[in-house]
């Protein structure tokens, strides 16, 4: 007899305010501590420490870029699940917001002394430049499709 072989996985990214994305893909590529990391359907069970940066969820159709922050991944019998405390879908973002949020978080910086404040902004900014990486490959991938 033979065996069904999936090809999706689940994939849910939630963050502490609302689920970001809920659906099925082929495969995601996203960051973790020792670099980035490939799950495709019938991978081994994994717990993974995410850190912050660019998320890639394929789907036959299209990929989806997300930028995500410090987090956990757990990935069993072909359900991934993303726990971060940001996550923010590239389509949905203009260069000009980054760029304007980029600046008012660089003149914030320049003004605050607090320390605890200061490290909060610089995730910010972090977290910004991730936003313009990704949708520069969003942009491009969407380019070389036309």
């Amino acid at each position: 007899m033979k065996e069904d072989v999936k090809k999706e996985i689940y994939l849910e990214i939630v963050t502490p305010v609302k689920v970001i994305y809920r659906g099925y893909v082929n495969s995601v590529i996203l960051p973790v501590e020792d670099g980035m990391i490939g799950i495709l359907p019938r991978h081994v069970n994994t717990l993974a420490r995410i850190v912050p940066g660019i998320l890639i969820a394929k789907t036959n159709k299209a990929s989806s870029y997300f930028v995500v922050g410090k987090g956990f991944m757990e990935f069993i019998r072909d359900k991934a699940y993303i726990i971060t405390d940001e996550a923010e879908i590239i389509e949905k973002i203009s260069l000009d917001t980054l760029e304007k949020e980029e600046n008012e978080l660089k003149e914030k910086l320049k003004e605050i002394q607090d320390k605890d404040i200061r490290e909060e902004i610089k995730y910010a900014l972090l977290l910004n430049s991730y936003k313009k990486k990704a949708l520069q490959l969003f942009l491009k991938t969407k380019d070389s499709t036309k």
